[in-house]
């Protein structure tokens, strides 16, 4: 079994202030795939959201498992 190792900071800052210091940044899209957000938190949400949907009827439809390949090019 492969595997790969991600890790995140908690923190939402605007310059030098923090806002928040326990925003989640790590999001499921399908079962082995997951994204790591930065930047502004509205805009990942979101785009995570719709592509973690997009790549749940795409395993439905095929019946097996997204390639990361997949998710690389609905993200380009």
């Amino acid at each position: 079994m492969d595997a790969v190792l991600v890790g995140a900071d908690s923190r939402c800052t605007k310059g030098n202030i923090i806002f928040d210091d326990n925003i989640l940044k790590i999001y499921r899209l399908s079962d082995d795939i997951y994204a790591l957000g930065a930047g502004t938190s509205a805009d990942y949400d979101f785009q995570t959201c719709l592509l973690e949907s997009q790549l749940e009827l795409l395993k439905l439809n095929q019946d097996r498992q997204v390639r990361v390949a997949t998710v690389v090019r609905k993200q380009s």
